[in-house]
């Protein structure tokens, strides 16, 4: 029997749909597959039937599974590839992500208050403009981002920031210099908070992303917090070619001299 952990505030059925679905998404289960039956599932996973049937209701919703009468469970599609948003380790994938992305909603707005920095982030500017909002694209919230400007870009266009991407505005600003860029990604689940805002299931799958940028007396003037669906990011990254084999080889097995001898 495999137990399932019990994630602090993730429902039980949400973990064991998310489990499921990843069988589908990986291809692990084809469509016209049959799943083992409720009562089977259930002793795989060491949880109730009640939880193995909300689970297969939520993917049934989702159009994934189907539930026919007399016969069992079947796959009925695979999920839709919806990872658009490449979040990437360089400038030019910045750059592609605010294509094609509005902020929908403000929140929150506020000024004076001061940014959590990480080691690494920069020095703080004297004082941050804060704005919680909702990130869309195609209509559709993808993201909610707590974020943090210095508030002396922020008074030079305070209605540019409040309605578009602030990373396009600074972008359009020349004589701002962006020196330096640090992120960090974790994966949680949604609380019910962020399940509202980004329309998803309480524990639905969330990527976090903390990012900072220096300008180039190493300030930090933007740090940003952002809550990204699971469904729609995928990480690329791409690492630098491998240093020449053969020649480290030939520098390593250099040829003996005369008077060495091998014993």
């Amino acid at each position: 029997m495999q137990t399932r952990n019990r994630q602090a505030g993730v429902p039980l059925y949400t973990q064991i749909a998310s489990t499921l679905r990843a069988k589908v998404d990986s291809g692990q289960w084809e469509v016209g597959d049959q799943l083992a039956s409720i009562e089977q599932l259930s002793r795989e996973y060491g949880v109730g039937i009640s939880t193995v049937r909300q689970a297969i209701g939520t993917l049934e919703e989702q159009g994934l599974l189907e539930r026919v009468h007399g016969r069992g469970t079947f796959v009925r599609a695979v999920p839709r590839d919806m990872r658009w948003l490449p979040l990437g380790a360089d400038w030019d994938s910045l750059a592609r992500n605010i294509e094609e992305l509005t902020p929908r909603q403000v929140l929150e707005e506020s000024s004076g208050e001061q940014p959590r920095l990480n080691a690494g982030d920069g020095d703080p500017a004297p004082c941050y403009h804060y704005i919680r909002r909702v990130h869309e694209r195609n209509g559709n919230p993808f993201s909610v981002v707590r974020l943090y400007l210095d508030s002396r870009l922020f008074r030079r266009a305070p209605h540019r920031f409040r309605e578009e991407l602030v990373m396009q505005v600074l972008k359009d600003m020349p004589d701002v210099e962006m020196a330096g860029v640090r992120q960090t990604l974790l994966v949680d689940g949604a609380d019910r908070e962020q399940a509202e805002n980004l329309q998803i299931g309480f524990g639905a799958p969330v990527a976090l992303l903390h990012r900072a940028i220096q300008d180039g007396a190493g300030t930090a003037i933007y740090v940003a917090d952002f809550v990204y669906r699971g469904d729609v990011v995928r990480l690329d990254i791409d690492l630098p070619p491998e240093p020449n084999r053969d020649q480290q080889t030939q520098t390593d097995l250099k040829p003996l001299s005369d008077k060495e001898e091998i014993r």
